[in-house]
């Protein structure tokens, strides 16, 4: 199940690719489940402390303060729909289970858009456990079908 943890943890596979492995190497739905969510979750809280740091340390060289202050830019455009949906935005962003709205791209969207720390972590957690439940209902599904 280490395999099963990791593969949650990292940025490509996260939880959407995590859990049909669970479930392919046998494991019950709910044990899957947990395991895929907390992986997913381990994460957040070194990246949340990691990129102001590395937004910093960009600023020095030149390639990734252009590629920074384009993210910058962009962002800047969408803060006032994050802001009208805030905390069920950044939730169901990351509850969404379609490449690239997972934990990771949740917690650096976060970063660049100025949500606070503590305010954004409750949404990445709220949005990883829905995006927990529906992947391992679809991939459930989806095996018992197989077989």
């Amino acid at each position: 199940m280490f395999t099963v943890l990791l593969a949650s943890a990292l940025p490509i596979s996260e939880l959407r690719g995590a859990i049909p492995l669970a479930l392919c190497y046998g494991a019950h739905p709910l044990e899957a489940y947990v395991i895929c969510v907390f992986g997913n979750l381990l994460p957040v809280i070194p990246i949340m402390m990691v990129l102001p740091l590395i937004a910093k340390w960009a600023q020095y060289l030149p390639f990734f303060e252009k590629l920074f202050a384009w993210i910058n830019r962009r962002t800047e455009k969408q803060q006032k729909e994050v802001n009208k949906y805030g905390f069920i935005g950044l939730t169901l962003f990351v509850a969404v289970p379609l490449p690239m709205t997972g934990v990771w791209t949740g917690a650096t969207v976060a970063y660049f858009l100025g949500i606070r720390k503590r305010y954004a972590f409750f949404a990445l957690l709220l949005g990883v456990i829905l995006a927990g439940a529906l992947v391992t209902l679809a991939a459930g599904g989806f095996i018992r079908l197989w077989r």
